[in-house]
């Protein structure tokens, strides 16, 4: 099993990927203080990115912020009703 932290990182890195985006080019995207080595800090793990840092990533990668909270609310939704009913 994963861990969370695991997640996320692998995460990031399958955004910029599915944005066509090297470290470089999407660290020029995000805050002008953002560099490569900060991206590939935030992908290995070595840091843990900023949550708003993680927004100007996902915008930057062309993700749409609220269906990925959505998808995350409905499935969260899910799993508390299958706790609900395996406690019945």
């Amino acid at each position: 099993m994963s861990s969370i932290h695991e997640d996320s990182r692998q995460q990031l890195i399958s955004m910029r990927k599915e944005a066509g985006l090297t470290q470089s080019e999407l660290a020029k995207r995000l805050i002008p203080s953002c560099t490569q080595a900060t991206v590939s800090r935030w992908e290995d793990g070595s840091s843990s990115i900023p949550f708003k840092h993680y927004i100007a990533f996902c915008i930057a990668c062309g993700v749409d912020i609220g269906s990925y909270i959505s998808d995350e609310s409905e499935q969260t939704k899910a799993n508390q009703s299958n706790v609900n009913k395996l406690a019945d």
